[in-house]
């Protein structure tokens, strides 16, 4: 992912002196300039020189979460990412069960937990509107965790929307409404969406433009989450950006798919017109303006965007989440039916149908795997534990020893999905994991890797 031209609540942080960006990360990426900055962390533009990949960085120092507390995310003048205290993300994620390296103490923070568990998650989302992520790994040199991405080239929401026709506008609302159904359908939503964390890649020329949804900082898992009550007005702390972040969020009401409804209409708004829908600093500021929206107002806010874009987008904005579309696949089937005239020929090409199989295969229950990848992840642990407190303990230096497990099965058992399951888990641990392909003879004897 990258952020070039960022505007309005998308500008990045100036690096502050002594903090120039560094010329390689772990060895492996060399990064060629700084993306973005948050209240943590940085976004670096690298090359991974391992698999000559251009990628995005994401990475967050140990120093910086212990001069800032460590457990809570900073807010700035647009954004507060606070704790929500008990309802808040902290309460969906998931831990980390194994350490498979000598992980420091500032490691076990709750930034640090978040961070993983963003990871986690976006290696289970594989979408052609959402960036795809690669590798999880922590820095010794730098005292940091990070993990890449698909590096996006390719513009920001707003700046790609800027007097864009209508057929432009209603071919990206399409893209971005099928990302978030996809999103929803497996029990997740964004809590994030702003014009900032769209990017459009134009390189792709088969399929034109496509926009792709990044930043999943602040996702949420909603499937089976119980309800809870309002919390007094002094006490709520929201998640996300005044002006994109649904009503019922400020009024401490929990989120659901119906918010990140409102946050992509606001997103869409604010692209198309060339400024936020409503005005204001602060939350409570914001919420007062809300308050007064009717959706028939947007026809004339937003005539660019056409007759039926512009009400679809009034209806994303009612303050009643009862009043909005109910979900994103009501959207894409909508502009659908009624902007056919202004899309292009969207019959799936060959790359959707491929995507198509993957995604499906992808998210198959996880049949008769649990104990398999339950046995690998405990023999990688006397691997690179056991064998490493022996070792150390006999010549006081950890040893470099390198094991192979080979997975044998028939095509289409599911071999990749086990391995990119105990990838994912042991890059968050802090192990080494290395993958290869190989072939068997007749005569049982293994042919080279590749």
């Amino acid at each position: 992912m990258t952020k070039p031209k960022a505007t309005d609540e998308s500008a990045p942080r100036a690096s502050p002196p002594g903090r120039d960006p560094p010329e390689r990360i772990a060895g492996r990426y060399r990064v060629t300039s700084m993306l973005g900055r948050g209240g943590f962390g940085q976004v670096y533009a690298a090359v991974d020189e391992l698999t000559d990949r251009e990628v995005a960085l994401k990475l967050i120092r140990h120093r910086d979460l212990t001069a800032r507390g460590g457990d809570t995310t900073s807010a700035s003048e647009d954004a507060s990412r606070a704790s929500m205290g008990p309802f808040g993300r902290a309460a969906t994620r998931r831990t980390v069960t194994r350490t498979f390296g000598s992980t420091p103490e500032s490691a076990s923070s709750e930034a640090v937990s978040q961070f993983r568990e963003e990871f986690r998650i976006l290696t289970q989302l594989h979408h052609p509107n959402l960036a795809s992520v690669f590798d999880f790994g922590r820095c010794k040199e730098l005292d940091a965790e990070y993990f890449t991405q698909e590096l996006v080239r390719g513009p920001v929401l707003s700046d790609f929307l800027k007097g864009a026709s209508r057929e432009t506008i209603a071919a990206i609302f399409v893209q971005l409404a099928q990302a978030l159904d996809y999103i929803h359908t497996l029990g997740l939503i964004h809590d994030d969406i702003k014009p900032s964390n769209v990017l459009v890649d134009t390189d792709d020329e088969e399929r034109g433009p496509q926009a792709k949804l990044i930043d999943f900082g602040l996702v949420q898992v909603v499937r089976g989450r119980a309800p809870h009550a309002s919390a007094d007005d002094d006490s709520i702390v929201v998640l996300g950006t005044p002006g994109f972040a649904a009503p019922e969020k400020v009024r401490g009401e929990p989120a659901d798919v119906r918010s990140d409804i409102y946050s992509l209409g606001a997103t869409m708004y604010a692209a198309i017109r060339g400024q936020r829908p409503f005005a204001g600093k602060t939350f409570k500021e914001v919420l007062r303006a809300q308050k007064d929206w009717r959706p028939e107002l947007a026809g004339a806010l937003v005539p660019s965007a056409g007759p039926v874009v512009a009400e679809l987008i009034g209806r994303m904005l009612d303050p009643d989440p009862a009043k909005r579309p109910p979900s994103a696949r009501t959207i894409v089937l909508e502009l659908l039916r009624r902007e056919a005239p202004h899309l292009r020929d969207h019959g799936p090409t060959k790359v959707d149908r491929r995507e198509f199989a993957r995604l499906l295969v992808e998210h198959l229950p996880f049949v008769d795997r649990d104990k398999i990848l339950e046995g690998l992840l405990r023999r990688a642990s006397e691997i690179l534990l056991g064998n490493a407190d022996a070792g150390a303990s006999r010549s006081g230096a950890r040893p470099r020893l390198i094991r192979t497990v080979i997975v044998e099965a028939p095509e289409g058992m599911g071999k990749q999905r086990l391995m990119a399951e105990l990838r994912r888990e042991i890059q968050i641990g802090d192990g080494l994991f290395i993958e290869a392909n190989c072939w068997s003879s007749e005569s049982g004897v293994l042919g080279p890797f590749g």
